[in-house]
């Protein structure tokens, strides 16, 4: 609307002119054909800026490290985690909304730039199916991520705890800090793993407890940095700690 009645105005201008036979002459004195070549400008240049910003912001997301391995882990009754990697340090975020009611989601952020991810939500409700949302940058995820339901209060289990502890080494023996490591029951039933990440020495330590009522063999899956991953199976009632898992790129 405005663009035409721009247009509009400097045709009616030029007529006039023209019918005046003062076009050359006036055009450069015309109150109204210098407010009007401002305004054009003024235009032109909001149609610069705007294509700048959606450049820079088509960079940015083009840079911004994509989301992989996204494993919901760690459910409970009132608690949950969910773990990925990115093939490139970032901050992430990460969101989950109730299925019954959205405007109860939760949310949590890491504080620093990492290639894995692990975030826990501690204040869940029981029996309560939450969708995840992943944020790095400008890249958001939530298709193809399983849905967490947590447990039902009379769910939780009273076992005693199963501690387990092992570490995660590079190919040339190094301990390998901050790989997430998920560790699942080779089970044909559906169940979330548990996911842990090593610390600054390459350790880590989790309770499978859970795990070991579900099957007599654990698949211990890694992840690292840069898409480096391995996996490996061991004996449920392996005495701890469990063989060092090796991180290789495969």
């Amino acid at each position: 609307m405005t663009l035409r009645l721009f247009n509009r105005l400097r045709n009616s201008v030029e007529r006039v002119q023209e019918g005046s036979g003062f076009k050359d002459k006036s055009s450069k004195t015309n109150p109204v054909q210098k407010t009007l070549q401002f305004l054009f400008k003024v235009r032109n240049l909001k149609y610069v800026l705007l294509m700048v910003v959606f450049v820079s912001l088509g960079i940015w997301w083009w840079v911004t490290p994509k989301q992989q391995s996204i494993r919901p882990a760690n459910v409970g009754t009132r608690s949950f985690s969910v773990g990925w990697y990115t093939d490139g340090l970032s901050k992430g975020c990460a969101w989950g909304v109730p299925s019954i009611d959205p405007r109860e989601w939760l949310k949590v952020c890491e504080v620093d730039k990492r290639g894995t991810h692990l975030l826990m939500f501690a204040k869940a409700k029981p029996e309560t199916s939450y969708n995840l949302v992943l944020v790095n940058g400008l890249r958001v995820k939530f298709k193809g991520i399983v849905p967490v339901v947590t447990k039902k209060l009379s769910d939780e289990p009273l076992k005693n705890p199963a501690p387990a502890y092992g570490n995660v080494i590079g190919e040339q023996d190094e301990l390998v800090p901050g790989a997430l490591v998920y560790i699942y029951a080779q089970a044909n039933q559906f169940h979330y793993p548990v996911a842990v990440k090593t610390n600054l020495k390459g350790n880590y330590a989790v309770d499978i407890s859970e795990l070991k009522s579900l099957s007599e063999t654990l698949v211990l899956e890694v992840v690292a940095s840069a898409g480096i991953w391995n996996d490996m199976k061991v004996s449920s009632q392996y005495h701890e700690p469990l063989p060092s898992i090796r991180a290789i790129l495969k």
